[in-house]
């Protein structure tokens, strides 16, 4: 019974050090010391991070506001969980009602600030083996989390769906994250940054659903006079020669059928020619080859 409450009195001695420190390193000081950090509670962890970046953001330790750069710096840390957030979301609004200040004004202030940027390490995972992943790999929750909007004094600045230029996308591509791919297209995810990587990456797996998914808009129905239509939206991204050489490249068939009967893109010469040598269907190769007179007739009269 002494040795249990000993170790508990030498635990409650570890977490002040910590927030005395306010040091990332703390924990990797011995095994102990890191065994003991793990077993933190998500609000000393949360007190732990706004000590860590609210000075250096130059915020009052007292305010009820929260920036997408203390988010983006807090989100960094492997410790940041979704019972971290709700443990800040907490402390937020206790301030908030303390505090005399208009409230409307402090909201404004919370969420009329940059976006938030993802960190890597939540996506850095995706695509490996399943042996390799832990519990809280998936990153779709805590972006849940991140995104909702709820009905409360204080809400959340916004994170950008094209954080570290595409990363996520291309991250959730690679592995295959149906759902975690269809969440970050419907908050505005651009698949054109970095080249089109994401697609790219689709085109390598020869995932005609992934590609399609990427490139093409979900349909929507709409009623219109009692009848249901299709509505009509562009692409996200516009098919390029050099996506349908890839395509060919990979031996991806299926693609480079639907980059060239749907999407009209035109091959070049050296994809022609494996197309023709290849065993291609007949109404592929005459759609190849009157894209191709087509477009050399528009250079000639250009």
């Amino acid at each position: 019974m002494f040795c249990v409450l000993f170790d508990v009195k030498i635990r409650q001695l570890l977490a002040e050090i910590h927030l005395f420190s306010l040091s990332p390193s703390f924990p990797l000081t011995s095994k102990y010391i890191y065994d003991a950090s793990k077993a933190f509670p998500p609000s000393h962890n949360a007190k732990y991070l706004f000590g860590l970046y609210m000075p250096k953001l130059h915020y009052d330790n007292n305010t009820a506001c929260i920036s997408g750069q203390f988010l983006s710096l807090a989100l960094r840390h492997s410790i940041c969980t979704i019972l971290v957030l709700e443990a800040m979301h907490r402390t937020l609004e206790r301030r908030l009602l303390r505090m005399d200040h208009d409230r409307d004004q402090l909201i404004h202030e919370s969420t009329n600030v940059q976006e938030v940027e993802l960190p890597r390490r939540l996506f850095r995972r995706l695509g490996s083996s399943k042996e390799s992943l832990g519990p809280d790999s998936d990153p779709l929750p805590i972006l849940r989390y991140l995104w909702q909007r709820k009905e409360s004094m204080c809400q959340w600045p916004i994170p950008s769906p094209n954080s570290s230029n595409g990363y996520p996308l291309v991250r959730a591509v690679n592995g295959r994250s149906i759902d975690l791919i269809r969440f970050l297209l419907d908050r505005g995810a651009d698949p054109a940054l970095r080249g089109a990587l994401a697609i790219k990456v689709a085109i390598q797996k020869k995932d005609l659903k992934l590609v399609k998914m990427l490139i093409e808009y979900e349909e929507k129905v709409v009623l219109e006079d009692v009848t249901r239509k299709k509505k009509k939206v562009a692409d996200r991204v516009t098919v390029t020669p050099t996506m349908l050489d890839m395509a060919v490249k990979a031996d991806a068939r299926h693609i480079v059928r639907y980059f060239m009967e749907e999407k009209g893109a035109i091959p070049s010469m050296k994809a022609l020619l494996v197309i023709s040598g290849a065993n291609f269907s007949i109404p592929c190769l005459i759609v190849c080859l009157k894209a191709h007179s087509l477009g050399h007739s528009a250079s000639k009269r250009q």
